[in-house]
């Protein structure tokens, strides 16, 4: 660290109580200052489960004593002895909690202020309070030189309490680095799902939810739970009336806490967030909205229901009863006949060879070292149904739901078992006809209760692509089939590259696309447009020429010229521009890929959908926080040296 980095003189340190996960922290800041680093703070009370650090390293800690006073809204702490630290430590500059309940720090304030010395506070941020807590609060904000805030929305808050822009600083809590490589998967023997919750047992963590949500399961799973807190006798007591089988470990940490989480089957971190998207969801009145998620306690009763947060209040002693009227009334709405008999789903044909996994429709081959997979989708082999009797006897295996399927199994498996397969590659093989014919018969037939519930999960399955964090693109060669449903591929992909005509010595027929009905309304994006009108926003006359093709072969040059590809190339330039495109693509940050794609991907309308899924990703804040930004051969550090950034491949 450079002289220019470090503090030049004493630096103290006020918090109520030191957590042992904050030590380490504590010491590589007294590593900074000059003159060294004076921690005072106090124990946690024993119902608050917080372990206090054992020591510090490097920094001097000094115990303070707590004193609590009061209760509920109107708890205030004191630690009695502040001042006499101040006049023993004699630090140049001093950091406080920026809580304005901790009577304490008026006098540490006052003290350095007194002697022309500078205090800043820290905290989350400060959320709306009612009169007269909010005149306080700010009062007492104004007093310090500056204000660091864990996050920019706690930044926002102080500034919004009267401070200078420039006296507010964010500074994001600490995360480690990522691993090297991920960490083996340990077998265990065959049993339930096991589950494991780790972190800190207190209300709003919401570990109650948990516990029941598993009670409520027709296959019970194995539940641990991980960590310590005020809470854990009360739920430990819930448990044995909600879900016995729960085991409560207490806190573990290092290689004990590894092998939990290496043979995890699902790894679950309930908690109060979701409150996203109220008023669009809940239709929640923008001031009732603004109350409801800066109020601790939340709400409840006859006022929930008035707000539209829930549709209605029941007594415990009739829930049961509730529930199941509100189901039979659901049920009832529905137009699937009584007698109707519903299909199984067999199990995936998957298997897995090498870098190769093969499903009866789908292929994917992976090549790990350039981080790229292809995916090949097949075309139906047998042709469609006659009737929609021959159709339901199909199950499983009607094409459009097998299909399906294995796309998303396949998408899923790549996006949680190879991460730093960062571009998808999508080929098509088979008959073009056989697959607008299977599209013709879902469209003919969208008012049986099978059909349509087909149609909808495609839908479903070309909407988890959209919002998978990964680069797609799509080669249209001879032999390939991007037509109707299969269509639907190419025009979610980020990039398309088409060959114009066919290769010398190649006897397939040219490289075509052929648009069917199901591009033209039957599954739409979450942006609720097909993928062709967002494709063309703001062309409608794109849009009408499209519609002309249907059913026509459409070549290299046409299909350019219509706009549905991005790239036609002859075949002498083909190889090479594919590799171009790929190297080029290879060459990006992972993370700036992601916020990119999920900027563009949704044009048109913002839907509750796309503000979830599009938005949140697009937000390019979380990138110039990551180490593929800042770190130490992270782009931003390494911009205009002529050095190469060096990045995790592994998508987020």
């Amino acid at each position: 660290m450079s002289r220019s980095q470090r503090f030049p003189g004493r630096l103290g340190l006020q918090q109520r109580v030191l957590p042992d996960y904050r030590a380490p922290f504590f010491d590589h800041l007294a590593e900074a200052c000059e003159g060294g680093l004076s921690v005072f703070a106090g124990l946690p009370g024993p119902e608050e489960g917080i372990r206090p650090a054992g020591r510090l390293e490097v920094a001097e800690h000094r115990l303070a004593r707590n004193l609590r006073l009061g209760g509920g809204t109107a708890t205030v702490d004191l630690q009695p002895g502040i001042q006499a630290w101040l006049r023993e430590w004699d630090p140049a500059a001093l950091i406080l909690e920026a809580n304005p309940r901790y009577l304490s720090n008026r006098t540490a304030l006052a003290w350095m202020h007194a002697r022309r010395r500078p205090v800043l506070g820290w905290g989350l941020g400060a959320p709306p309070l009612s009169w007269p807590w909010d005149g306080l609060r700010r009062s007492y904000l104004s007093r310090f030189d500056a204000l660091i805030a864990y996050s920019s929305l706690g930044g926002e808050q102080y500034r919004r309490q009267g401070l200078a822009a420039e006296r507010v600083f964010v500074a994001p809590n600490a995360v480690s680095g990522p691993p090297p490589a991920l960490p083996a998967r340990k077998p265990r023997a065959a049993g339930p799902v096991r589950i494991l919750f780790v972190g800190r047992l207190q209300a709003r963590k919401r570990v109650d939810l948990l516990l029941r949500a598993c009670g409520a399961l027709s296959a019970p799973p194995e539940l641990l739970i991980v960590g310590d807190g005020p809470e854990r006798a009360a739920l430990e007591r819930l448990a044995q009336q909600a879900f016995p089988q729960a085991r409560f470990l207490g806190e573990r940490r290092g290689t004990e806490l590894d092998e939990l989480l290496s043979q995890a089957d699902l790894f679950v971190l309930p908690g109060t967030g979701g409150i996203t998207r109220v008023t669009d969801k809940r239709k929640v009145r923008r001031d009732h909205a603004d109350f409801f998620c800066s109020t601790e306690e939340g709400l409840r009763g006859q006022k929930a229901v008035e707000w539209r947060l829930v549709d209605e209040v029941v007594a415990k002693s009739k829930w049961d009863e509730v529930i199941k009227a509100r189901a039979m009334e659901i049920a009832a709405r529905s137009d699937r006949p009584s007698d109707a008999k519903g299909i199984k789903l067999l199990p995936l044909e998957r298997k897995i060879s090498g870098d190769t996994i093969t499903y009866p429709h789908v292929r994917i081959e992976i090549e790990r070292e350039r981080g790229i997979a292809t995916v090949t989708a097949r075309a139906p082999t047998r042709a469609a149904p006659l009737t929609l009797e021959a159709a339901h006897a199909l199950g499983s295996f009607f094409w459009p739901l097998a299909v399906a399927r294995e796309l998303e199994d396949a998408t899923l498996h790549l996006r949680f078992n190879e991460p730093a397969v960062g571009l998808l590659i999508f080929r098509t093989e088979g008959e073009a006809q056989a697959v607008l014919d299977h599209d013709a018969f879902l469209a003919r037939n969208q008012n049986d209760w099978l059909m349509r519930e087909v149609r909808h999960y495609v839908k479903r399955v070309l909407k988890r692509i959209d919002v998978t964090a990964r680069s797609f693109v799509s080669l249209v060669e001879p032999g390939t089939c991007f037509a109707g449903t299969l269509a639907e591929l190419l025009f979610a992909s980020d990039r398309s590259l088409m060959l114009i005509g066919r290769r010398e010595g190649d006897n397939r027929p040219p490289a075509a696309v052929m648009l069917g009905e199901a591009n033209f309304g039957l599954y739409p994006m979450g942006n609720g447009l097909t993928r062709l009108q967002t494709r063309f926003l703001g062309e409608p006359e794109s849009l009408e020429r499209a519609k002309a093709k249907v059913g026509a072969v459409v070549e290299g040059k046409e299909a350019l010229e219509l706009g549905l590809v991005t790239f036609a190339y002859e075949s002498f330039d083909w190889d090479d521009e594919i590799r171009v495109m790929l190297e080029e693509r290879a060459s990006y940050s992972p993370d700036a890929l992601t916020a990119m794609e999920a900027n563009i991907r949704f044009a048109g309308p913002e839907t509750m959908e796309t503000k979830i899924f599009g938005r949140l990703s697009a937000w390019q804040n979380w990138i110039f926080q990551r180490p593929n930004a800042i770190g130490a051969q992270g782009a931003l550090k390494v911009y205009g040296s002529g050095v190469k950034p060096t990045f995790d491949r592994e998508r987020v």
